[in-house]
């Protein structure tokens, strides 16, 4: 497992990683030590539902994609105020 994490994160990308192991202890130090946008336990690191925000660390891309991300970049931020 140390060598995996140490591999992975001395690459330039870091999309997203699939992480199998029947050892919570294990998964829990791959989610705090791996460097990418999305760690999946027991999943290839293609799974995804349409809800989760997506993305990528270091050279993997810029910015979330998914829902919230995607009302607040098509969302421009205004100040109003009324008089009575």
């Amino acid at each position: 497992m140390e060598e995996a994490i140490d591999r992975v994160n001395s690459t330039p990308y870091g999309l997203a990683t699939g992480v199998f192991t029947n050892k919570l202890d294990a998964a829990f130090k791959a989610i705090r030590r791996l460097h990418v946008g999305g760690v999946h336990i027991n999943e290839t690191s293609s799974s995804r539902v349409d809800q989760m925000p997506y993305g990528g660390s270091k050279d993997s891309g810029f910015g979330r994609e998914g829902p919230r991300y995607a009302v607040h970049e098509m969302s421009e931020l205004r100040m109003v105020s009324f008089s009575t």
